[in-house]
């Protein structure tokens, strides 16, 4: 499995501002259906703000 930093954002400024700044930043939620998806090759999110 390739490497990738999960992001915390504490608020939504702070999420808004990630955003802003990193094109490739995507907003996830569940994350175990989306661990089974990057284990499987399927996808892999640059910049995953949770």
């Amino acid at each position: 499995m390739r490497r990738f930093d999960l992001i915390e954002p504490k608020s939504l400024q702070e999420a808004c501002v990630i955003i802003g700044d990193d094109p490739e930043a995507k907003l996830i939620a569940g994350g175990t259906a989306l661990l089974a998806i990057i284990k499987q090759g399927l996808y892999l999110p640059q910049t995953p703000l949770e």
